[in-house]
């Protein structure tokens, strides 16, 4: 018998699989029929949960970021605390937006936040990449806004943090 190796795939986005995971809800919903239901409102009040602590993250490590970075936090923050979950299917997209705005100004402001550490980090894990790709700049930007989030304290805003 031959054996096939699965073919592995990179997920950026769960947008592309929500009719599958409808499907396999509806599916585990009627498997589960009499069982205890959860609190009505319960996804919202994980949602305000997470974009609670979210904010009081971010907050925490806003006064030690370098100057250009703190104001896209706190614009960030903001928004974070005038977002309006209740009914609103776009939560995630309106996480992820907020974490690519946060990786552009990282990503904006390299020169100002570039430290040794940082630098180090990033290039022991570049150090394979093959230089005259031209995926390598967009490796190198997403590792970097990485490592200046490790290094800063600054979390994933998405609730699945891909």
């Amino acid at each position: 018998m031959e054996q096939r190796a699965e073919k592995k795939t990179n997920v950026r986005s769960l947008k592309y699989c929500s009719d599958a995971v409808e499907r396999l809800f509806a599916e585990w919903s009627t498997a589960n029929v009499g069982k205890e239901k959860e609190v009505a409102g319960s996804e919202e009040v994980s949602y305000s949960d997470h974009i609670q602590v979210r904010i009081e993250e971010l907050e925490k490590v806003s006064e030690r970021l370098p100057k250009a970075l703190y104001e896209t936090v706190q614009a960030i923050i903001a928004e974070l605390s005038a977002l309006d979950i209740s009914g609103d299917k776009n939560v995630e997209e309106k996480l992820e937006s907020l974490d690519r705005r946060l990786d552009q100004s990282i990503f904006d402001n390299i020169e100002t936040i570039k430290t040794a550490q940082i630098e180090t980090a990033v290039a022991s894990q570049t150090s394979g990449l093959d230089l005259n790709s031209e995926n390598t700049d967009q490796a190198y930007q997403r590792i970097f806004c990485r490592e200046v989030r490790r290094t800063h304290g600054l979390p994933v805003l998405s609730l699945y943090g891909l």
